[in-house]
């Protein structure tokens, strides 16, 4: 009795918005006609306009215009399983089927119809399907969502079924009009309109519920309420875990097998468990939705017996697309991937991704590394003897947001440089093919080496950010697994330009002869002191030097008499301190050449060349006294 109470109101206040036009222009006739002309002639054209208004407005919601929806269309060409399925269930409920299925990017089944008059049958109908959505339910729960979806508009009373569009169309008219002041108004009657027809779009609500079950079950109709109330947050951590990679690394992955991978995984299970709660007992705060709560549709759905006679149909919601095969993949295209490219599997899309992140990663800690000026050359090498002087924080400076002061500028700070100490590590493994790549649909990607072991490449590059003294172990590690820590980013301009240099020694003595020590960051080169003076007005030229550095890398590499050890000619060296002379430096090489050199006592050191050495050595260096 109440709905039907509700029913009569909602048609008399629908009738009853263009009276009040026809009543506004009747008192504005009135007002003309008694009141002083110059008045009445402004009175009456303002109730005129504002009468102009409302009938204009009315009839956008009588007519219920909008713009057809955006997205790919499915054809009826070849009665696909998708059209016949549509077509069936919307004979089964007495309603007519839609004239066009649209795709969307969106989790949703969603029946629109628009165009035409509010009170006829000539309207244009819409069925939108987003295309997530098939990865993550089977043919069964879409089914019975279609069926809820078409039973908005078929069974029960052509009054209730006019309330019901009537209650779409206003809703849509005042979203479109905006906060303006006739937009307030048809707010306020859109509001005022759906609390009225509340009790009877619920009753139609609950009906679709109804066709629902006779359409797929109780069991399939439940399941697929209890999916809907974390499916959309559950394609978010998708999108942004792992279809971030895909467009990363420019190519196009199976993404709705993705999905599904991903929802069937048991992290997400548990996930959907635990979670699932708050979604089931959340209702919209909005007068316009008339769905009760996800656990009450699920409750009368489980006390509904089951009508059908079909057999459960259990596979992908996608599988009644017509020729998957080929048309998955290009909705996924069109519709999924920002920038799709060449087919990929997922593993081949996580390789990809997880090295451009790294390059990526380590080109921005070289850039701050230099602009620091901490670390010249923007090697691993160096940013690491400034983390473990403690001075990693005022390396990373430059990389963080200027605007952010104190205590929160130093958290900002560890986590990003945390962050891109973890890519330059990961860069420097993965191009000397040490660690692979894994797909976890639980976390995203693992990282293991050759020998399969789990590594945690962020825990030891925070270990190293915040407990300084375990940079050591970090730096032989690397060297054991024969990483060179003066890599720099492909494509860097220093890169080009020809190694860095670590340290020199002027004056030196190798078997009898004098040279400049030169400790390069790829290797060691002896440079001859043939015809540079040692003396000049009874003063050491050690630093004479500079000579050199005017000279291009491969040239002073390959001049006469200069000797050069790349680090990996080098089978070991031993650095030993001198009572007498200060240090003595033996080198073997691969060859089984043996080199000592010796300091002489017009030897100058430029930097610091024996720690330079010790570092270029690393774990081929037999003692160091």
């Amino acid at each position: 009795m109440r709905v039907a109470l509700r029913a009569v109101m909602s048609a008399a206040l629908l009738f009853l918005f263009p009276l009040l036009a026809l009543l506004l222009v009747g008192l504005s006739v009135f007002v003309s006609l008694t009141v002083s002309r110059t008045a009445g002639v402004y009175l009456a054209i303002a109730g005129l306009l504002v009468a102009i208004a409302l009938v204009a407005v009315m009839w956008l919601v009588l007519s219920h215009k909008q713009n057809p929806p955006v997205g790919p269309r499915l054809n009826r060409t070849g009665r696909p399983a998708i059209w016949e399925l549509v077509d069936e269930l919307a004979e089964d409920i007495g309603t007519r089927a839609p004239d066009e299925i649209v795709m969307t990017s969106r989790i949703e089944v969603t029946l629109i119809d628009q165009g035409g008059f509010l009170f006829g049958e000539r309207t244009q109908r819409y069925l939108l399907i987003g295309l997530p959505i098939l990865g993550g339910i089977s043919a069964d729960e879409l089914r019975a969502l279609i069926a809820h979806e078409l039973a908005h508009f078929g069974g029960g009373s052509a009054l209730s079924r006019l309330i019901y569009r009537a209650t779409v169309a206003l809703r849509q008219t005042a979203d479109r009009m905006g906060a303006g002041s006739v937009g307030s108004v048809i707010a306020a009657y859109a509001r005022w309109f759906a609390r009225t027809a509340w009790p009877v779009n619920r009753a139609r609500e609950r009906a679709a519920d109804h066709w629902a079950v006779r359409a797929s079950g109780p069991e399939a109709t439940a399941s697929v309420l209890r999916k809907m109330a974390t499916l959309r947050s559950q394609w978010r951590t998708f999108n942004d875990r792992f279809l971030s990679m895909a467009s990363a690394a420019k190519r196009q992955p199976d993404v709705l097998l993705g999905f599904r991978a991903f929802l069937m995984h048991p992290t997400q299970r548990v996930w959907a468990e635990g979670n699932a709660g708050p979604m089931l007992e959340l209702r919209s705060s909005s007068d316009f939705d008339a769905h009760p709560s996800l656990r009450e549709r699920i409750a009368m759905v489980d006390r509904l017996p089951d009508e059908g006679d079909l057999p459960p149909d259990l596979r992908p919601g996608f599988t009644l697309l017509p020729e998957p095969g080929e048309v998955v993949p290009m909705l996924e295209g069109k519709l999924l991937l920002e920038e799709p490219g060449e087919p990929a599997s997922w593993q081949e899309i996580v390789d990809l991704a997880a090295m451009n992140e790294a390059r990526e990663g380590l080109r921005q800690l070289t850039e701050a590394a230099r602009e620091s000026r901490l670390a010249p050359s923007g090697t691993l090498d160096e940013i690491l003897e400034v983390l473990e002087d403690g001075g990693f924080s005022e390396l990373i400076a430059p990389a963080v947001y200027p605007g952010l002061t104190g205590r929160r500028r130093a958290e900002v700070a560890r986590t990003f440089g945390i962050a891109l100490l973890t890519d330059a590590i990961t860069y420097l493994l993965s191009v000397n093919g040490l660690i692979r790549h894994e797909v976890d649909w639980g976390h995203g990607r693992r990282v293991r080496t050759r020998q399969g072991r789990e590594l945690d490449i962020a825990h030891m590059a925070g270990s190293a950010v915040d407990q300084p003294h375990t940079v050591q172990g970090l730096r032989q590690y690397l060297a054991s697994m024969g990483v060179s820590l003066r890599t720099l980013p492909p494509g860097d301009e220093q890169e080009r330009i020809g190694p860095t240099v670590d340290g020199v020694a002027t004056l030196v003595k190798m078997s009898g002869e004098l040279y400049d020590l030169v400790v390069f960051s790829t290797g060691i080169l002896l440079a001859s002191r043939d015809g540079i003076p040692t003396k000049k007005d009874g003063k050491s030229v050690g630093g004479a030097f500079g000579a050199h550095l005017d000279l291009p890398f491969e040239q002073l590499r390959r001049r006469p008499g200069n000797l050069w050890f790349a680090a990996d000619e080098l089978e070991d060296g031993k650095l030993d301190k001198q009572f007498m002379s200060g240090w003595r430096l033996v080198i073997r090489t691969v060859d089984g050449e043996k080199l000592t050199v010796r300091p002489t006592t017009n030897t100058e050191e430029h930097g610091q060349p024996l720690r330079a050495v010790s570092k270029l050595l690393g774990t081929r260096q037999l003692s160091k006294k």
